[in-house]
């Protein structure tokens, strides 16, 4: 058995593991209760439960997940411990810290971690312990907040350097438009640049995004549960093969080396589909924009590998065969660096999808894209850091909850290197310094 292991880290990343549990569960044909529901097991082909539930001896199945946050009562205000499926989180595995990280970096990593290290480590060991060959821990969390950049980054760099686990996060950034914290861009820059070097890969969304996406489905207002469940859903993909015993399918460990060529450039990229009707099933469809969970634009980067996972009763594997055929048709294999081969992987999930009102999947599938057009995302990030760091405002909140002023130049020229890693292997971005140069 492969086990994986969830980190739900801060407010956001909390919610959405609420949504991606009780998605779990109900995949998994396990019960609010932690039960199985008998009656339709034999429903599910190679159910994997064992891979994402840890059963006691009485039979009740938990969660293999850790649920933090510095605020001590942000976890029981989003009914992590009240919710339908409450009961297959334990008790011990609710981590809340003293006091809230507020919204700044520098205090989520310097001092809510600090208090709460021993905790959390002991926690992680003991689900460790659980396993009886550990795949992979896999963090959900928003690089917004304070616990979310701060609190994750020390998670990340402490498993990086204790253990030999693959890790990848699951990354909400921010966006104009739903954009709740002013240093927002002060905690994503600080905090980028561990994690990258800390994880075997870093998948990435955004709200807008998401509420876009949401209402391409028929949703005329998306709350924050709707586009919570969309994540939920992405994860479950990416996930799915492992977790029902696909043999077309692949461990998370071979996805992530699949996708991740160069080991420092590692942040991925998602798009989400849905065919109603298998008979006008069209591959170009699986990157079109209305279909981004992270806001991108693929004609300006090059793409260096990317996965499909498929899931729904109405696939074959001719599908698969015809998506293989158009990516690697002279038309759509431009897309690719000319560093890589035309580089794509397939999984084909048959089990039931599950739904959430107003949502009505049918035949889904996921698209995990590395692709150098994500450099863009992370140039508006800087665009609108570098305003009020040229006018040091804010710093002093942050220096006074542990850094070094130092830090901050650093983050420039950690960003500068960042971007020339992904440069390198980007024709088109290696033409304009070319350009550049001449002028």
């Amino acid at each position: 058995m492969h086990e994986l292991i969830f980190l739900h880290v801060g407010g956001a990343g909390s919610q959405i593991g609420l949504e991606l549990w009780e998605l779990l569960a109900r995949e998994h044909m396990v019960g609010p209760d932690g039960k199985m529901q008998l009656s339709e097991v034999d429903s599910i082909e190679n159910n994997n439960i064992g891979s994402v539930f840890d059963e006691n001896s009485e039979g009740v199945f938990s969660s293999r997940s850790l649920f933090v946050d510095s605020d001590p009562e942000v976890l029981d205000s989003l009914g992590v411990s009240s919710s339908p499926y409450s009961k297959i989180h334990k008790k011990d595995n609710l981590i809340r810290g003293k006091e809230s990280a507020a919204s700044i970096y520098s205090r989520g990593k310097y001092w809510m971690y600090k208090e709460k290290s021993d905790d959390i480590e002991n926690r992680l060991r003991k689900l460790l312990e659980r396993c009886d060959s550990p795949q992979g821990v896999m963090m959900t969390h928003s690089l917004s907040g304070g616990t979310g950049s701060g609190w994750a980054e020390s998670l990340c760099t402490k498993l990086a350097n204790e253990t030999k686990i693959s890790t990848s996060t699951f990354s909400v950034l921010p966006c104009s438009k739903y954009a709740n914290e002013v240093v927002a861009s002060y905690n994503v820059l600080l905090s980028i640049s561990a994690i990258r070097e800390a994880v075997d890969a870093s998948f990435f969304f955004d709200n807008t995004s998401l509420y876009n996406l949401s209402k391409m489905h028929g949703l005329e207002n998306p709350q924050y549960k709707d586009i919570n469940f969309l994540i939920a859903q992405a994860i479950s993909s990416l996930t799915s093969s492992q977790r029902f015993g696909i043999r077309s399918g692949k461990s998370m460990k071979s996805i992530y080396e699949h996708l991740v060529p160069f080991k420092r450039v590692n942040f991925i990229s998602n798009h989400f589909s849905d065919f109603t009707e298998i008979g006008k099933y069209n591959p170009s469809e699986l990157v079109s924009a209305s279909n981004r969970m992270n806001n991108i634009d693929l004609a300006s980067g090059k793409t260096l590998a990317l996965n499909v996972s498929w899931r729904g009763s109405g696939y074959s594997l001719r599908n698969i065969i015809d998506t293989s055929s158009y990516f690697r048709s002279p038309d759509a294999s431009s897309i690719f660096s000319k560093y890589v081969q035309t580089s794509i992987s397939s999984s084909l999930s048959k089990t039931p999808i599950i739904n959430n009102d107003p949502f009505k999947f049918s035949n889904t599938a996921h698209v995990a894209h590395n692709t150098t057009a994500i450099m863009n995302t992370f140039i508006e990030i800087q665009k609108a850091y570098m305003p009020s760091y040229t006018k040091r405002a804010f710093c002093h909140w942050f220096v006074g909850e542990g850094m070094e002023s130092e830090e901050f130049p650093m983050v420039l020229f950690n960003f500068d290197e960042m971007k020339s890693d992904y440069d390198e292997l980007d024709e088109n971005a290696q033409a304009n310094t070319d350009e550049e140069s001449e002028d």
